[in-house]
């Protein structure tokens, strides 16, 4: 799995199992830092926005 450094670039993680898995089509990023603090987030996708948001029970849903 990616995630992105401090300089933007992609960076490879362990899988939870501990072993080096590698996907050049995706990136982890941790939702605090999309959040950056607010409870929902605009995703536009194709002309669409979708907002995610955080649940109380900190879940998330995805909703068109």
């Amino acid at each position: 799995m990616y995630s992105m450094s401090a300089a933007g670039e992609p960076k490879q993680e362990p899988a939870a199992d501990g072993s080096e898995k590698t996907h050049p089509h995706s990136r982890s990023v941790d939702s605090q830092d999309l959040f950056g603090g607010a409870e929902t987030l605009q995703i536009r996708h194709r002309g669409v926005t979708y907002t995610l948001r955080k649940t109380r029970n900190g879940k998330l849903i995805l909703n068109k």
